[in-house]
């Protein structure tokens, strides 16, 4: 489904603040694949959902979706075909929009704009449908303003917009971190539910190694803009979380001392 082929992404080039991020990186990602992504801070996490989404160009190398080389994509086209998750709920709705009004946007992207169709009596049918997946009550809100809602309320609903029409590719940037420990807990059961039932492809940045362990059927590892190990299947339905800890220690010889990893643990 997604093939990253020799990415190289170099920031500030040629300046005192010259970073280079990735060198010949190769990633490939099966269809309907689940993948946890974990990694210290500076790994290249964020800069790789980033390059995939189109919001940074690569230097060099190839993307391909489905086939498709989407390499030199603008941010916007990608966006019909991928659907991203932000760690910030501000982010992925427009505030001063009602709900149903953010949803109706999300249905018909990619659609060609027209004046003669409004939202429909079936189309709130639909958006209710899909809101009462979780214990909010945001079905019945639906001519209420997104900035009335609460962090947890926003980032349910832009979840649900992300996946709506289903995207080739759906990106989790963290998108429970902000969030309080029950409404993180919503969050991902409903995560899991929306990918499992449309089988969506998704790659999923966390800092929480035991969510990475029991969320989907591959993790990866990543270390300045290196994939340093890769498992699925039985390997990691075995692991723990201090056998991650010692892999990393035993692959890279330093400790893995994120405060944010051991917070989690």
């Amino acid at each position: 489904m997604l093939a990253l082929n020799n990415i190289s992404k170099t920031f500030n080039t040629g300046t005192a603040n010259e970073k280079t991020i990735f060198k010949d990186f190769n990633l490939t990602v099966e269809d309907e694949d689940f993948i946890s992504i974990i990694g210290s801070n500076g790994a290249g996490k964020s800069t790789l959902l980033n390059i995939i989404a189109g919001a940074y160009p690569v230097d060099r190398g190839t993307i391909r979706l489905d086939g498709t080389d989407i390499t030199k994509f603008p941010e916007h086209k990608k966006s019909y075909l991928i659907g991203r998750v932000f760690q910030d709920p501000l982010k992925g709705t427009a505030p001063s929009m009602t709900i149903e009004e953010n949803l109706a946007m999300a249905l018909n992207r990619g659609k060609k704009l027209s004046l003669s169709r409004g939202i429909t009596k079936k189309d709130r049918e639909y958006f209710k449908e899909q809101l009462s997946l979780v214990d909010l009550g945001l079905e019945n809100r639906l001519t209420d303003r997104v900035e009335l809602l609460s962090g947890g309320q926003r980032q349910v609903l832009t979840l649900i917009m992300a996946t709506m029409t289903k995207p080739k590719l759906l990106l989790l940037d963290e998108h429970t971190a902000a969030l309080d420990p029950k409404t993180a807990e919503l969050v991902n059961s409903l995560t899991n539910h929306i990918i499992n039932q449309n089988k969506i492809t998704t790659l999923m940045i966390t800092h929480n190694m035991e969510h990475a362990i029991t969320t989907g059927n591959r993790l990866l590892m990543m270390h300045e803009g290196d994939i340093i190990f890769d498992m699925g299947g039985t390997e990691k339905k075995k692991t723990t979380v201090s056998g991650l800890l010692n892999k990393f220690e035993e692959v890279q010889k330093i400790s893995f001392n994120t405060d944010r990893v051991m917070l989690a643990y």
